[in-house]
């Protein structure tokens, strides 16, 4: 093998090996990303989870007002009923 073909190669070798050192830093950076954006997920999670359960209580708590109100309401339509027959008898 002449001397240029072996220069040529070691160059080729050399270049080949800053490739992989530099595809290496890069996937070791790649992976230290994933495990940050699998850690914020995870939290996100735990955070949608959370405010689901959340929505969850205010749901039945809206609920538990609008079925008092309705009480409410029918209550009082009684109470002015039952005013409305006591004027009548009053008024006799």
């Amino acid at each position: 093998m002449s001397l240029e073909k072996m220069e040529a190669l070691e160059s080729k070798i050399r270049k080949a090996v800053e490739l992989i050192s530099d595809l290496k830093e890069k996937n070791s950076n790649l992976e230290r990303k994933i495990d940050e954006l699998q850690r914020e997920l995870s939290s996100q999670t735990e955070n949608l989870s959370r405010l689901k359960e959340e929505k969850e209580k205010v749901d039945k708590v809206l609920d538990e007002n609008r079925q008092l109100l309705e009480e409410r309401d029918t209550i009082k339509t009684k109470i002015e009923t039952m005013i409305a027959s006591l004027d009548e008898i009053d008024l006799r």
